[in-house]
């Protein structure tokens, strides 16, 4: 007879978690030996086409051997993520920099971007995109860049068609939350010529070309951990912080300790001289008596205020000029005249005074208040208007004669100019005046590289890509006016003044 062995509960519960625990080893490795083969296929897919490259600066990797430069392709077509013609993310080439023909460059990897660098024998090419469509987001769902490695100057030269001369000498590099965006930003340029402007205006609503050069520049914005004696509540936005290297620092018999120093402002490099502006943003009550002490102390006899006290319901700048005559700190300002031209900005005249040594100086403000925030004037006609009574009154500051019985017996300052922030209207407004002023006295355009520098020195300057695409258009309305009107902000004459 047949014996029949009943099993124990234990015994059948041992049995099925050894059999579970068998099927979860075979699932595992079954999805290692997927992974494995998968990464395996797409390291050996075909390359991109030339149509489809473009060429991004990445400074971060090593230098190849035998002189060549790494690049790496990134693919994206269709969606975010897909590559076609099988090619991986990252394709390394070792590729000859004279044998690099393209001029344009694109980023849309969304991390930190890098620079555009132009061959001057190359020729424009422009991206294709069908008839009607319009650009809705930052990052078009198509595009392709190359990264190139290149971590030496003169191999950096030799990929930009050998060295370029930059109008922005004597500058160190600035201690930035990263040196390689710094880097980045220093060697960044895109000279055009007035018709591939024009081209590019014309078709802003056909072409990516503007808002994925906008995206790809670093934004350099500084770590709050670099800035020394940093003040919160000096801080209009905790996240818009003054770049280290340039900030201005305040001294004096109330500015003793670093802490008291502090105020939100840079210095920002112009065409002819570091120093030809003071970026700042919008002060706070806490920061009136600042404000107005670092006007004195940097001889700032032009101030331009780019908007208004209050929009949307909310306060973006403190009223910090009297209608008579006030007394900040140890600064005394009287109001000696305010007036609209018929142009759109107001114009306000001051007498202010040093208590301790009563020393006096004039200073302009010149107030333009059709700007929103984050967004762009319909028309630049206005600001060309302002900027030509600015730079009218700087020509007649500098060819006064310093006496000893002036009112300002010293050259007058940095031009001061603050939004709210201090980094939109602010950058748009520097970078279009530096934009035309380079046209003016050399006849070049560098919209991209102006911008770059302009972050060097304070980030994040010109906030949003219709910013940077006004800075397009109105130099081109201003470049098209000089011609019909012969009118010039920076020359006369052919000859610089």
């Amino acid at each position: 007879m047949p014996v029949h062995r009943t099993l124990s509960t234990d015994q059948i519960v041992l049995a099925v978690v050894s059999a579970a625990v068998g099927t979860l080893i075979i699932i595992l490795l079954a999805i290692i030996f997927y992974l494995l083969r998968t990464r395996a296929s797409t390291c050996t897919k075909p390359a991109a086409t030339d149509e489809e490259k473009r060429y991004v600066l990445d400074l971060s990797k090593p230098k190849p051997p035998n002189g060549g430069s790494l690049i790496s392709t990134v693919i994206s077509e269709g969606k975010p993520g897909f590559y076609p013609h099988g090619v991986s993310r990252q394709d390394h080439l070792n590729v000859p920099p004279g044998q690099i023909k393209h001029s344009r460059v694109h980023s849309l990897s969304g991390g930190r971007s890098s620079p555009f660098v132009r061959e001057s024998s190359a020729s424009s090419s422009s991206i294709q995109t069908p008839r009607g469509s319009s650009i809705k987001d930052r990052r078009p769902s198509g595009s392709v860049s190359l990264t190139l490695s290149i971590p030496s100057s003169a191999s950096q030269a030799s990929v930009a068609g050998g060295p370029q001369k930059s109008s922005f000498s004597g500058r160190s590099t600035p201690l930035s939350r990263s040196n390689c965006d710094a880097e980045i930003l220093m060697k960044t340029s895109k000279p055009l010529t007035v018709s591939e402007l024009d081209n590019l205006v014309q078709n802003l609503n056909l072409l990516p070309d503007l808002p994925v050069e906008f995206m790809s520049l670093p934004a350099n914005q500084q770590d709050r951990s670099e800035i020394q004696g940093l003040e919160k509540h000096k801080n209009r936005h905790e996240q818009m912080l003054p770049n280290n290297s340039s900030r201005i620092r305040l001294s004096g018999s109330r500015y003793r300790s670093v802490s008291s120093g502090y105020i939100n402002a840079n210095f920002i490099s112009g065409l002819q001289r570091e120093q030809q502006f003071i970026a700042a943003q919008g002060p706070l009550p806490s920061t009136l008596e600042d404000f107005w002490w670092m006007i004195w102390q940097e001889n700032v006899s032009i101030v331009v205020m780019l908007t208004k006290l209050r929009e949307r319901n909310k306060t973006m700048c403190e009223k910090y000029w009297p209608i008579t005559n006030a007394t900040f700190g140890d600064i005394v300002v009287k109001c000696e005249y305010s007036f609209n031209p018929k142009s759109k900005y107001q114009l306000n005249g001051f007498l202010i005074a040093e208590m301790e040594s009563a020393n006096q100086r004039h200073v302009r403000q010149y107030c333009y208040s059709d700007w929103p925030d984050k967004e762009v004037p319909e028309d630049a006609s206005a600001l060309f208007a302002m900027m030509e009574a600015i730079t009218k009154h700087q020509r007649e500051q500098n060819n006064e004669s310093c006496e000893t019985n002036s009112v300002s017996p010293t050259p007058p300052g940095p031009i001061l100019v603050h939004c709210s922030a201090g980094i939109g209207r602010t950058g748009c407004y520097i970078a279009l005046m530096s934009a035309i002023e380079k046209y003016e006295t050399e006849g070049k355009i560098d919209i991209l590289g102006t911008v770059a520098k302009l972050r060097l020195d304070r980030g994040g300057m010109v906030q949003t890509k219709e910013q940077y695409e006004f800075i397009h258009k109105a130099l081109l309305q201003y470049i098209k006016e000089s011609e019909s009107k012969q009118r010039k902000f920076f020359t006369e004459s052919g000859k610089e003044l």
